[in-house]
């Protein structure tokens, strides 16, 4: 009897631990940088909590904090189901994502994009992408569309294209709002490499044939392979941004 106590005993401490490692993640840090895409009449600056720690200050609308740099920065996030919340820059109160916050599931040794995004003050939320290190194959560059625009939400989302001088714009590939371009679990697409080349992003709003806009770049890489691009989309006042955020995760 007293050998099944023990061998309950030990069943109940392994859950109990099992439990506790799920919670905690894949353990140790992730990396983060966050994006303030909330569609706002006027600019909004909000100090952005993790877990109830205030660990991006002042992040004004439009801007990725940390700022972007070559390499990718991020600051160091726990691992596990993390809380969080922002408020206006300076206070405490009115929390943007409701009383309790948005809850993400956050991976240890993992780098994620963390955009804020949706109007205000009606329905903003948090959305969690995994951003990719991994050097694209040779003679080609990774590219990632994010849209964080929620007036293309009514259609549908966006469309975009992305191609070289003198090349015919591909048919435009459809991303919703919240999410990412497909073409690998982390939302990168792998797109020919041409050292030097000018590219062209071409945005549209779901079934509209006219461009919102065209963005040009020239993604950097080795004699081999391009950089890895992130590019998110977002609004302005009501309207669609004509400035993407440019982000260069990989070079």
């Amino acid at each position: 009897m007293l050998s099944l106590f023990k061998i309950l005993l030990l069943i109940l401490v392994l859950v109990a631990v099992g439990i506790f490692l799920m919670s905690c993640g894949s353990g140790g840090n992730a990396q983060v940088r966050v994006i303030n895409a909330i569609d706002s009449a006027t600019s909004l600056s909000l100090d952005i909590y993790v877990n109830g720690n205030k660990v991006f200050p002042a992040v004004t609308t439009g801007e990725v904090y940390p700022s972007p740099a070559t390499p990718a920065a991020y600051l160091s996030v726990p691992s596990g189901h993390d809380t969080i919340q922002a408020y206006d820059t300076g206070t405490q109160t009115d929390g943007i994502f409701g009383t309790n916050g948005d809850t993400m599931t956050i991976n240890g040794s993992t780098d994620y994009t963390l955009l804020l995004a949706g109007p205000n003050p009606s329905s903003p939320s948090v959305y969690l992408f995994t951003d990719s290190d991994t050097i694209p194959t040779s003679g080609n560059m990774n590219v990632r569309v994010i849209n964080g625009s929620s007036i293309s939400s009514a259609g549908g989302g966006i469309g975009y294209s992305i191609y070289t001088t003198g090349q015919t714009p591909p048919a435009a590939q459809t991303v919703a709002f919240g999410q990412a371009s497909t073409g690998s679990p982390d939302g990168y697409v792998s797109i020919p490499f041409e050292s030097g080349q000018t590219y062209f992003l071409e945005v549209f709003l779901k079934g509209n044939a006219t461009p919102q806009f065209t963005h040009s770049f020239t993604p950097g890489g080795s004699s081999t392979a391009g950089q890895v691009t992130t590019f998110v989309i977002i609004d302005s006042n009501g309207q669609l941004d004509r400035n993407p955020i440019y982000m260069v995760d990989l070079n």
